[in-house]
C-alpha cells in the first residue's frame, strides 16, 4: 500500500508520546467543509492506533487543516503538522465532502499504519483448553472358555474322591454363565462281608460376576480373572453292592445348590490355568443301606470340590 509522504512527518510528531493527536480545521463560511470537531470525529472513527481530539490551542495543534475555495470555484485543502510538514489536496468540484474525506483518510492511515505504538497492546488472553473428552464406556468383552481338569471332592460320597471334570464358560462384559459335568470315580467301600461301589455323575450351571478381569467391577486385568458364582448341580448317584447274598445296583437322584469361586491366570496364548472351589449342600442326603448291615458311609451336609484345570479361550 502506498502511504502519502505526510505520514512520515506525522510519525515524527507522535513518536515520543502516547497522547491523543490534536487537530484544528478552518474553512470559508460559504462552504460545507467540516469544522474541527467533525473532522476529528471522522478521523477517530477510522483509526485504531490513535484517537484525535480538537486542539484547545490552535497554535499548538499537532495537525492543522485549512479548506479554501480556489479561483475556479473548487475546494482544496492544506494539511500541516506541528513539525512543519505540509501537503495539499485539491478537489475536482465545488463540493467539500470528497476533499474532507480524502483528508480524513490520509490522516487516519498515517496514524493507524505508520505511527509506532508506545503503549503495548494488551496481550491476547490464552485460549482456554478444550474440555476433556468423556471417558469411553467400558468395552464389553466377549469370551468363550473351555476347561479340562480334576477335582478333589470330600463330602460328595465319603471322605474324598477324585473327580475329572469338563466345563465351559461364556462371558459378556462383567457377567458370565457357565456349566460343566463332573464324574466322581467309583469308590469301593467295605461293608460287612461285601463291598459297595459308589459313583456320582453330575452336571452344574454357574452364574458369575467378574470381580477382577476384563470388564471387572473392582479391577480390570487381561491376565487374571476372579469370579464368585452361584451354582446348582444335578446328577445321578449310583450304588452297586457285591459279595452279599443279594447283590443289587441302585440309582438315586442327587441335587445340590451352593457357591463357587473361580480364578484364572493367563499362561500363554489362549491357554490359562483355572482353579475352582465349590461348596454345595445336597437337597436330599442320599445313602445306600444293605440289608441289616447299614450304610457304607454317612453323607455330609456340605460337599466340597477343589480342582484345577487347563482352560482354553476359544473366542474373544
Amino acid at each position: 500500500m502506498r502511504v502519502p509522504a505526510l505520514a512520515f512527518a506525522l510519525v515524527a510528531t507522535w513518536s515520543s508520546t502516547s497522547r491523543a493527536a490534536t487537530l484544528v480545521a478552518t474553512s470559508p463560511n460559504d462552504t460545507d467543509c467540516p469544522d474541527s470537531e467533525a473532522l476529528a470525529a471522522e478521523v477517530s472513527s477510522m483509526t485504531e492506533a490513535r484517537s484525535v481530539v480538537v486542539a484547545s490551542d490552535p497554535e499548538r495543534a499537532d495537525i492543522s487543516v485549512e479548506f479554501v475555495r480556489t479561483d475556479d470555484d473548487r475546494i482544496s485543502a492544506t494539511v500541516r503538522t506541528r513539525v512543519g510538514a505540509e501537503r495539499r489536496m485539491a478537489g475536482a468540484t465545488s463540493e467539500c465532502a470528497p476533499v474532507a474525506r480524502a483528508v480524513a483518510v490520509s490522516i487516519a492511515l498515517s496514524l493507524d499504519v505508520l505511527a509506532p505504538e508506545t503503549e503495548p497492546r494488551a496481550p491476547r488472553p490464552p485460549d482456554r483448553p478444550p474440555p476433556p473428552l468423556p471417558e469411553p464406556p467400558p468395552r464389553r468383552t466377549w469370551s468363550l472358555d473351555g476347561a479340562l481338569g480334576v477335582a478333589w471332592t470330600p463330602g460328595f460320597i465319603s471322605d474324598h474322591a477324585a473327580a475329572p471334570f469338563l466345563s465351559a464358560r461364556a462371558r459378556l462384559g462383567s457377567f458370565a454363565l457357565g456349566g460343566g459335568i463332573r464324574w466322581l470315580l467309583p469308590r469301593t467301600l467295605p461293608l460287612g462281608s461285601g463291598t459297595v461301589d459308589v459313583t456320582l455323575l453330575a452336571a452344574w450351571i454357574d452364574g458369575c460376576i467378574v470381580v477382577i478381569g476384563e470388564g471387572g467391577h473392582l479391577r480390570r486385568s487381561s491376565r487374571l480373572d476372579f469370579l464368585p458364582c452361584a451354582t446348582v448341580s444335578a446328577g445321578v448317584l449310583r450304588g452297586e453292592a457285591s459279595g452279599f447274598p443279594e447283590s443289587a445296583r441302585t440309582d438315586r437322584p442327587w441335587v445340590a445348590a451352593g457357591a463357587a469361586l473361580l480364578g484364572r491366570i493367563h499362561v500363554i496364548g489362549p491357554v490359562g490355568a483355572l482353579v475352582r472351589a465349590d461348596a454345595v449342600a445336597p437337597l436330599v442326603r442320599e445313602q445306600f443301606v444293605v440289608g441289616g448291615l447299614g450304610a457304607p458311609y454317612e453323607p455330609l451336609p456340605i460337599a466340597v470340590a477343589l480342582g484345577g484345570a487347563l482352560e482354553f479361550r476359544f473366542w474373544q
